[in-house]
């Protein structure tokens, strides 16, 4: 979500009994022209996605057991929006700037992400040193597990 809709966001989370309108409670303004999903998507947000379910994982609460603590949902980007305006030319990467993402910590807290960072995948003959390498590295780390005891 973007930063000036975090308010109408976090509103989509109250307690309200079934039946009762997220978009009315948030003042946002759904608009149906998804394709691969029936529900609409906000006409505010800078970036949104359809996704299909994949998979649902439930872990039981360490603090209250026999309850859900948190759960784990595993979906598929099946259509991405993205307004005219918010993305560079070669279309993979977002402006920040545009976008101003905030991102869901937990429970109720957020964070404002304020700038990307991008670290290449090392390559594994070429920064590793392939199988040669990797088995030096495993040697130097049981030599210091050694030493630690």
């Amino acid at each position: 979500m973007s930063t000036p809709f975090l308010e109408a966001a976090n509103s989509c989370s109250t307690n309200a009994p079934l039946g009762v309108s997220e978009w009315v409670i948030s003042g946002l303004t759904p608009v149906y022209d998804t394709q691969t999903v029936k529900a609409p998507r906000a006409k505010e947000a800078v970036f949104a996605v359809e996704c299909k379910l994949v998979h649902v994982k439930e872990f039981e609460s360490r603090s209250k057991p026999g309850e859900t603590g948190s759960t784990l949902v595993v979906v598929e980007g099946t259509k991405f929006w993205i307004k005219e305006g918010a993305v560079n030319e070669e279309l993979n990467q977002m402006d920040l700037d545009v976008y101003k993402p905030v991102s869901r910590l937990g429970g109720i807290t957020y964070g404002l992400v304020r700038e990307g960072l991008e670290i290449p995948r090392p390559d594994f003959e070429k920064d590793i040193g392939g199988m040669e390498g990797y088995e030096k590295l495993k040697k130097a780390r049981e030599e210091r597990k050694k030493e630690k005891e």
